[in-house]
């Protein structure tokens, strides 16, 4: 079956379509809950956003409800099926960063009163 452009189909399904009073549309939809594995982060990549140690990582992620994806890197499928990756959402990544960056700038409270953010 050939390929055929999008508005070529819409055109089509119009002319079908119409006639018997059915509206046809286009639309893009995207899936922005599943990024491919290649662009989540590893675990170096979020201790760098995040500016923790590597071994902070898991604790946040756990505490922040990071979304994770385990998977076998196709370079290893064959020769090392047990060998698994584990990377971390970005957007979520994003959000903690900027979570962690607020409660960084913010000092602690001194004899309970709150100070006020650093510039």
């Amino acid at each position: 079956m050939p390929r055929v452009d999008a508005e070529a189909l819409l055109d089509w399904l119009t002319s079908q379509l119409s006639p018997v009073g059915i509206a046809v549309e286009h639309r893009t939809e995207i899936d922005r809950n599943f990024v491919c594995p290649d662009e989540w982060y590893s675990e170096a990549r979020l201790a760098a956003l995040w500016q923790v140690s590597a071994s902070e990582v898991d604790a946040l992620v756990v505490r922040y409800g990071i979304d994770t994806y385990t998977f076998t890197p196709r370079a290893a499928a064959l020769s090392s099926p047990s060998k698994t990756i584990t990377v971390y959402d970005p957007a979520g990544a994003h959000d903690v960063a900027k979570k962690l960056r607020r409660k960084r700038t913010m000092s602690p409270p001194v004899d309970g009163i709150q100070e006020t953010p650093h510039p």
